[in-house]
């Protein structure tokens, strides 16, 4: 999710880092105060918990950088992901007071150059639907504002884990989605800091968080499965553990391009619940179109 652009001069001054985790403090205000301001302009509550930026930088503390001025206080953010050849960034934010200076085209250039040193061939991020503003702003930067990021929120019924599906069992590979693709670290940050599981099944895993954009519901950021069977019982196992959390509905995100997925979620109860921007960067751009069974955030 990303909050910022550039609209004049750069700020004087300012020097972009990787960030440490002593900076999450102020990362976490500055995101949260730059998110309020638009949830105050939209009545669309856009704020996150600390867990979530804790979350965030352990699951790749090489993609999240700051900005700071030239007495070295922190006053833009942005945290990323690389899942092995695929990229992605979000939230980005500025302090309210010194957007459109620059900040958030220096924190995605510096973002961008580090990718392009770890064999990051796919960068891609989502930015609001009704924005025009930031879809030109990311479009200046080479993203292509051609795909929808769609999320669907469904029923917690399952209430017993389904046969085939194990917990914290080996990581399959991931190149039939995409070559090189890799969320080990997502995995391992999310068992880390007790976020939430990591499922496993012959062709398939997922990836479920006790919560997640929406605070009431379960959150899927990730999962992949080879077949429709081994699509429907990780979604099913996921069902069962978000169960278990309490939550009475479980939210996903995919691509509005994923025909298959929709239909395996719409058969399933999954409803729609919000469309983003999804722009993209870089090598086989229509990786997740048609018949893939492949759920994934990039918020």
């Amino acid at each position: 999710m990303l909050l910022d652009g550039r609209k004049g001069d750069t700020m004087t001054g300012l020097t972009v880092r990787p960030m440490a985790h002593a900076d999450l403090k102020d990362a976490a205000e500055i995101t949260n105060a730059a998110f309020g301001a638009l949830a105050e302009r939209s009545q669309v509550e856009q704020t996150f918990p600390f867990p979530f930026f804790e979350l965030r930088f352990g699951t790749d503390a090489r993609g999240c950088f700051v900005a700071v001025d030239e007495t070295g206080s922190v006053v833009g953010a942005l945290f990323s992901v690389a899942r092995g050849t695929l990229g992605w960034f979000g939230p980005l934010a500025t302090r309210p007071d010194l957007q459109h200076s620059g900040v958030g085209e220096a924190l995605v250039a510096e973002c961008l150059a580090t990718w392009s040193q770890r064999d990051i061939r796919l960068t891609g991020l989502e930015t609001f639907a009704d924005s025009r503003f930031h879809v030109q702003f990311y479009g200046r930067m080479g993203f292509r504002p051609a795909w929808t990021g769609v999320a669907l929120r469904g029923p917690t019924w399952e209430r017993s884990m389904p046969a085939g599906v194990e917990t914290g069992g080996l990581m399959p590979d991931l190149d039939f989605v995409y070559p090189g693709l890799d969320v080990y670290a997502e995995a391992a940050a999310t068992t880390a800091h007790g976020a939430g599981q990591v499922l496993t099944t012959e062709g398939g895993v997922a990836i479920v968080h006790a919560a997640g954009p929406d605070r009431e519901a379960g959150f899927v950021p990730f999962l992949a499965a080879r077949t429709r069977a081994s699509f429907d019982r990780l979604l099913a196992g996921a069902e069962h553990v978000v169960r278990g959390y309490g939550r009475q509905h479980v939210l996903v995100r995919t691509s509005g391009s994923a025909w298959a997925t929709l239909d395996a979620l719409a058969e399933r109860g999954y409803r729609h619940a919000g469309v983003m921007v999804r722009m993209k960067a870089g090598e086989n751009l229509d990786y997740d179109r048609g018949e893939k069974f492949y759920l994934d955030s990039w918020l």
